[in-house]
């Protein structure tokens, strides 16, 4: 038998899994299409693109997911190419299911020059991936209008600041 001391537990460790794990629920996990994704470079000379590995899930009814983690202790850069042919034309939603990240990009330049990621060392997400409903021109205008500057934290605890029109702008 063998005696350890007691250690106290990290409630931010706990939260983490207790989420992932609930993430892992989602049926697409289990039952989708899995696919490994090619990551490439955004500019020559940045070799960081090498950092990462993604991967994405396409399940029976149509969800959507995309995991991408940067393996480095540094800030890296890629361009993930996505197996989703049907974006094109579209816009297409990504909401990080770890954290309140939503963003939407245009489907035809995801197809042609993939998803841009720049993360932080140890950086992830997990993207539940969609083409919502057409916004109203209503709905659009207050969206481009919505300027207010926010704090939001990044998945390993670091303060970001960031504009709400950025967090839905398009490349």
């Amino acid at each position: 038998m063998v005696r350890a001391p007691q250690e106290p537990l990290d409630a931010a460790l706990q939260k983490f899994y207790n989420q992932f794990l609930s993430i892992l629920k989602n049926p697409v996990f289990r039952d989708g299409q899995w696919n490994l994704l090619e990551c490439v470079p955004v500019w020559d000379g940045n070799s960081t693109w090498n950092s990462f590995i993604a991967f994405a899930w396409e399940g029976t009814d149509g969800g959507r997911v995309l995991v991408s983690v940067n393996y480095a202790p540094h800030d890296s850069q890629c361009f993930v190419h996505l197996p989703f042919p049907d974006m094109a034309g579209h816009s297409v939603r990504f909401k990080d299911l770890m954290s309140f990240a939503v963003y939407d990009r245009d489907g035809s330049e995801l197809l042609s020059r993939g998803l841009y990621l720049d993360m932080q060392s140890w950086g992830y997400h997990v993207f539940e991936v969609s083409i919502p409903a057409k916004l109203s021109s209503a709905e659009v205008d207050a969206e481009t209008e919505t300027k207010t500057t926010k704090k939001i934290k990044s998945v390993s605890g670091r303060k970001r600041t960031e504009s709400t029109k950025n967090v839905r702008r398009k490349f």
